[in-house]
């Protein structure tokens, strides 16, 4: 995908100046793939395509005036492999450098480890915490 192709689940919103991703009509488009009888792995697949694209076209649009190339893809949805793979293959083509956790949990269990490691260094620890068994 590049900037010219627009994804039609992307658009600007000038009044809040962000840009959104409109879930509604991928939800609109899975059900009626449902409602056609399309092969259930068909329609997840489309649906994680969908955001996949949605979520490298908001970085696209975003990299054209900020010039950044990197992007970080973290949160809880970010588990889901699929999503991980299509978004990082869609950003990757586009030329950005993609970084994802590989050995901590991008949801809360990763927020939680932040948390104690800036615990440990306000409180002037100079080793890591060690796991409670």
């Amino acid at each position: 995908m590049n900037s010219n192709q627009a994804d039609p689940h992307v658009r600007f919103d000038k009044d809040q100046e962000r840009w959104v991703i409109d879930t509604a009509s991928t939800f609109r488009e899975t059900a009626q793939k449902i409602l056609d009888g399309h092969d259930p792995s068909e329609i997840a697949l489309y649906a994680y395509w969908a955001l996949a694209t949605s979520t490298a076209e908001v970085l696209i649009e975003l990299s054209a005036t900020t010039n950044l190339r990197t992007v970080v893809l973290a949160g809880g949805c970010f588990q889901n492999i699929i999503l991980l793979k299509e978004s990082t293959k869609e950003l990757e083509m586009a030329g950005f450098r993609v970084l994802c956790s590989l050995e901590v949990p991008p949801n809360d269990g990763g927020i939680s480890l932040g948390q104690v490691a800036i615990a440990a260094a306000r409180l002037g620890q100079t080793s890591s915490p060690k796991a409670i068994t």
